[in-house]
């Protein structure tokens, strides 16, 4: 999601190929054999496999919003906090989602332990501004969107209505509800390589 909605804010276009993780094609796994997604392959024919990199590398052909600009102004703040989601939070969110793969663990206590990493988000990001870093969406807010959208679809009642950090509500439902992710989430049709993939953007 977070390379999709970096290529679509930057306007850098590709030829998208959707694919089912659980029936990876074997075109993928030879390019990245890791077999997770977004693989995003250059002309050069160098292949850009980590989403965050990806970000990197639209924005950097493109940066009209000053997206990377201001993240290479202060990534020493920024990183720590991705780290965070991209590690711990996503651990536990995992073990939150997915209870019926963890079967011998609480999954509200990995909730709570999730939760707890939400308020690194409270402590001034949101307190002024719609989003987590300034008054203008930012690297951060991109990197965070899938891990904390998916941490309310567990649940989507108690996060709306009992999750205690209310200016994270607000901040992903400004985003559930906002044209740049209904373009970003629009569904494609499978890829197979009797096929040819679509233009996005």
């Amino acid at each position: 999601m977070r390379a999709r909605i970096a290529m679509f804010l930057s306007g850098y276009s590709c030829e998208l190929r959707e694919v089912i993780l659980s029936k990876k094609p074997k075109e993928m796994v030879e390019l990245s054999p890791k077999g997770t997604v977004p693989v995003l392959v250059l002309s050069s024919g160098e292949i850009i496999d980590e989403s965050l990199d990806v970000m990197r590398y639209v924005f950097g052909r493109n940066d009209k919003l000053g997206i990377l600009r201001q993240y290479n102004r202060y990534q020493n703040e920024m990183d720590p906090i991705i780290s965070l989601f991209d590690g711990k939070f996503k651990y536990h969110l995992d073990r939150y989602k997915y209870a019926s793969r963890y079967k011998e663990i609480d999954h509200l206590e990995h909730r709570e332990k999730a939760m707890n990493c939400l308020e690194a988000l409270t402590s001034g990001f949101l307190e002024k501004s719609n989003y987590l870093y300034g008054n203008s969406l930012s690297f951060l807010d991109i990197a965070l969107l899938p891990f904390i959208r998916q941490y309310r679809i567990a649940d989507p009642q108690w996060f709306d209505n009992e999750m205690p950090f209310i200016s994270i509500r607000t901040w992903l439902h400004n985003f559930l509800d906002s044209e740049v992710l209904r373009r970003v989430m629009q569904k494609y049709q499978v890829w197979s390589n009797e096929s040819t993939g679509v233009v996005f953007p």
